[in-house]
């Protein structure tokens, strides 16, 4: 099977034919062939190695930038919550006369216009930050991804 490879390689060339060679130069060949190959090999390995740590770096950035926008994005979440529960303390004192239930209602959407908006304001600016930078890492790794199926798919 290597002799045909070399019979092969051989048939373009000005050199002999396999047959006519002598044991030296067979070996030679073979030597020198397995050299390409090994030169490949390292190329191939050297490109891999370059990719994980491609990937590894890639990582390194934008998980730490996802973590952080999940982080800021629960903190939004609680504050809701918090706002949410002082919410239904200030219904809960709706039992008085009409004069003190205008009252507290008026309170109420203060509290509300004054801290529940900017909240939800806050909460949906983190959403989209985070859903972007989500779509980034995406595209990114699409990238590497498509970029490896042509490497090793191209022989």
């Amino acid at each position: 099977m290597e002799t045909n490879k070399l019979e092969q390689q051989n048939a373009g060339s000005a050199e002999k034919p396999v047959e006519e060679m002598s044991e030296r130069e067979l070996l030679m060949e073979l030597v020198t062939e397995k050299r390409r190959q090994d030169k490949a090999r390292v190329v191939k390995y050297a490109v891999l190695a370059a990719v994980i740590i491609a990937i590894a770096v890639l990582a390194i950035i934008y998980v730490p930038k996802i973590v952080n926008a999940y982080k800021a994005l629960m903190e939004t979440y609680s504050q809701v919550q918090e706002l949410s529960v002082e919410a239904e303390d200030a219904l809960g004192q709706v039992e008085g006369a009409v004069e003190k239930a205008h009252e507290t209602m008026d309170n109420i959407n203060d509290t509300l216009n004054n801290k529940l908006n900017p909240a939800i304001d806050s909460y949906n600016s983190l959403r989209d930050a985070a859903a972007q930078k989500l779509q980034e890492a995406s595209e990114t790794i699409g990238t590497i991804t498509e970029t490896l199926r042509n490497f090793f798919t191209f022989r």
